[in-house]
């Protein structure tokens, strides 16, 4: 199959060593290289990656050729020649089998995209990105539980925030190449903590991290006990706590590491 002038990889499609998804303005290149690397390219400089993806330490005796699948369950893999996985998205969706794909984007990303075509893996990152719900990613409401690795995407896909595997939450955009604008504390009195780690919006209206033991790990500390609380990770990065039915009553806001409780215990 060639991929000349494609800037996808679709369910249930192969792109294999040497072959390139092309950015819809041809000017960045996601390929397959020969070490089994998946790396991102500018065309003006095919020399210098801008992202490569990793191989898994534990395997020993990697062999070519490789591959790359876009799968059933929605994940897409790197294979070697003895059909050992050396890199994959963990976008596994058995909910909506065959409806993800993968695509290059304009702005020297690569994604996983899910059925409502939102973000659910990004190369800025390596995070996962998959919550449904009506009101699109950039939401959470009570009953709506983030767990490790999944997160929330604002509107205009440029801010995500995440569930790290160490428990923390934190703030990425997507210029900035994988560092977090902030992240959360770890309770000073916790110890042992233990994956997976839960981020949730409380009974209390307060939103908080919690592990596998139930132990808590972070929490807003503010009291609305009146207002049914919502999450909102806004366009400039803002995570804003406000009532679900007056967006106009915040209870606790966070933009740049600067923290405001409206509604403080």
């Amino acid at each position: 199959m060639s991929f000349d002038g494609k800037s996808s990889l679709l369910n249930g499609e192969e792109l294999h060593v040497g072959e390139r998804l092309t950015s819809p303005d041809e000017k960045i290149y996601l390929i397959l290289q020969t070490d089994g690397h998946l790396a991102i390219f500018r065309k003006d400089d095919p020399n210098q990656a801008l992202w490569k993806s990793t191989i898994d330490s534990k395997l020993s005796n990697i062999q070519g050729p490789f591959v790359l699948k876009m799968q059933e369950n929605n994940d897409a893999v790197v294979y070697d020649g003895k059909s050992q996985t050396i890199w994959h998205t963990a976008t596994q969706c058995l909910d909506f089998p065959g409806l993800f794909h993968l695509e290059i984007d304009d702005d020297e990303g690569c994604y996983v995209r899910g059925r409502k075509n939102e973000i659910v893996w990004t190369s800025y990152t390596g995070i996962r990105c998959f919550q449904e719900g009506k009101e699109g990613m950039s939401v959470l409401d009570k009953g709506r539980d983030l767990y490790t690795n999944q997160c929330l995407v604002s509107s205009n896909e440029k801010v995500a925030l995440m569930v790290e595997s160490d428990g923390r939450i934190a703030l990425y955009k997507r210029d900035n190449y994988g560092e977090p604008t902030w992240q959360s504390t770890i309770t000073p009195t916790v110890s042992s903590i233990e994956e997976p780690f839960v981020f949730k919006i409380t009974d209390d209206n307060n939103i908080a991290v919690y592990d596998i033991k139930g132990q808590l790990i972070w929490k807003t500390n503010v009291s609305c006990v009146d207002c049914d609380s919502r999450l909102v990770l806004e366009d400039d990065g803002r995570l804003l706590l406000h009532a679900k039915d007056d967006a106009n009553t915040h209870i606790w806001s966070m933009k740049d590491g600067n923290i405001v409780h409206y509604k403080s215990v």
